[in-house]
């Protein structure tokens, strides 16, 4: 009974040191609430299409910034979302006949979270489950904005007698490097390009056998308790650290690729805010925390999971060179973070430096390269094309200048000097 009774006590004392507020204190984190980090540094424009009279042009990528000049008044028209009136797919396409303007925006997210990143702020909306996916402005309309979303076609009214200049909007749009005509259903594309869109060699963003940064990620991640931490390198050569019983793991490969894990109490989770806000925030405070060299990020997608009974968010971020977004074949992030309850519960950063840009002063033009893909059937005669991106794939060591053609039917990606298509699928 004695033995009982002291195994007991002993247990009670263990439950009552174990707190969330005690078992914090193991775990890194980074409070997102305390950041001075602005949320909107993360919204970016994917694809702007514009048309003017008979000219249907592709900004393949806002490079101007041109966005974020008004994200007030974009955010402000969205938060009328709930009073947005419906409209068909046919009033969608008789819109499109007049000049306008349309934003893709590389976050592909709920209204809501991506009025909360425009805001930089938690903003109490209706709770839609609606995937935004364009913002449309029509010079034939000042008082009120147009949305392509997952479940349909809106039109929301400014309201309070509010307008916009049409004008101002199209001024700022800098020149495309592509533009196009469709001319009976059939695209004829100019041989405007952007000169600086060569392919590129690149670095490991870090050297994963340099001590230096072992030590300094470590730190970082573990704490001064430095003698908690065991030391392995794995087959392939990359260097695994494990902190005490193996509640925190830290990978770093040889070719840069960052992998942390660790396991969070449920009690602990319990505690925190499992909202779209604090989560962000707390992620973008993660890659700010673990940044090894200062590099510009955006939002690609926020997925809902479940940790532990807690809800949270897998953030993909992806990353710029040259003015391009850098995307590669299994379209995987250049930063992945999971987040529940405000807490981090894995972090994985694979991104790469420039090193040197080859020259090329001559290679297949669009008009080519999509004339050789409808006559070798890559690309179906039936479907129309959407939307132009210019990007850089990754392969390796080599960022590869791509075409990303988005047609009704898929998105095909075309090396911008061979014409080969590299691979289709993705977003």
């Amino acid at each position: 009974m004695l033995i009982f009774f002291s195994l007991s006590a002993i247990g009670m004392l263990i439950n009552l040191w174990y707190t969330p507020n005690n078992v914090q204190s193991a775990y890194f984190r980074i409070d997102g609430t305390e950041l001075p980090y602005s949320l909107t540094t993360l919204i970016d424009v994917d694809t702007l299409r514009v048309k003017q009279g008979d000219t249907f042009s592709s900004y393949m990528y806002d490079k101007g910034g041109a966005f974020k000049q008004h994200l007030g008044f974009f955010s402000a028209a969205l938060q009328r979302y709930e009073d947005a009136e419906v409209i068909t797919k046919n009033d969608y396409d008789i819109l499109q006949t007049s000049d306008y303007i349309a934003y893709q925006l590389g976050f592909k997210g709920r209204i809501k979270d991506v009025v909360n990143v425009m805001q930089n702020a938690p903003i109490d909306m209706d709770d839609s489950d609606d995937i935004l996916k364009s913002i449309i402005l029509c010079a034939s309309f000042d008082d009120r904005i147009f949305v392509e979303t997952s479940s349909g076609y809106y039109m929301l009214t400014l309201g309070m007698g509010q307008s916009f200049d049409y004008s101002i909007f199209i001024s700022q749009i800098a020149p495309a490097p592509v533009a196009h005509m469709t001319i009976g259903g059939r695209y004829m594309f100019s041989d405007i390009r952007d000169k600086s869109f060569n392919a590129i060699t690149v670095n490991n963003e870090l050297d994963g056998n340099r001590e230096d940064i072992q030590s300094k990620l470590s730190q970082l991640l573990f704490g001064d308790r430095q003698d908690f931490v065991q030391e392995l390198i794995d087959v392939n050569g990359a260097t695994l650290m494990i902190y005490g019983y193996g509640d925190k793991t830290l990978k770093i490969g040889r070719d840069g690729l960052i992998d942390y894990t660790q396991t969070i109490d449920k009690r602990l989770l319990s505690s925190r805010d499992s909202d779209f806000y604090s989560n962000l925030s707390s992620a973008y405070g993660v890659i700010k925390k673990l940044e090894i060299t200062e590099t510009p990020v955006y939002l690609r997608s926020a997925t809902p999971i479940t940790y532990n009974g807690t809800s949270g968010y897998d953030f993909k971020f992806y990353y710029v060179i040259n003015g391009y977004p850098v995307d590669n074949v299994q379209h995987t992030a250049g930063i992945d973070i999971r987040m529940a309850g405000g807490e981090l519960i894995s972090y994985t950063r694979d991104i790469k430096r420039p090193k040197s840009m080859a020259l090329i002063t001559s290679g297949k033009s669009l008009n080519e390269i999509v004339s050789a893909a409808l006559s070798d059937g890559i690309l179906p005669n039936d479907s129309d094309i959407q939307s132009i991106r210019a990007l850089y794939t990754q392969d390796v060591l080599t960022l590869i200048p791509t075409y990303q053609i988005t047609t009704t039917a898929e998105s095909y990606y075309f090396d911008a000097h061979t014409g080969t298509l590299l691979f289709k699928g993705g977003e």
